[in-house]
């Protein structure tokens, strides 16, 4: 698959997105919708810029943005749970 038939998908997929989004919020009477997050927006930027060949970094780094925030998560309810255990 080549490098433009994977940009078109993700076209696509964020389109979809915005659109179920779009029709959730009119079932709902109070909703606002603010656009996509930071997060959101700088890992499509590296996924994009990794697959035009803009920057070679592992796949690791370029979804650094979605899996860090759940680690750093993930480490405070560890810690969080220790000291409670041991208090």
């Amino acid at each position: 698959m080549g490098v433009l038939a994977i940009f078109c998908w993700f076209l696509f997929l964020i389109g979809l997105t915005i659109l179920l989004d779009e029709e959730m919020l009119e079932q709902k009477e109070v909703a606002v919708y603010r656009g996509p997050g930071f997060i959101t927006l700088l890992s499509l930027i590296f996924i994009v810029l990794k697959l035009i060949g803009v920057i070679s970094w592992s796949w690791w780094w370029v979804l650094a943005p979605l899996w860090i925030p759940f680690g750093i998560v993930l480490v405070l309810v560890i810690i969080i749970s220790i000291i409670v255990l041991f208090t």
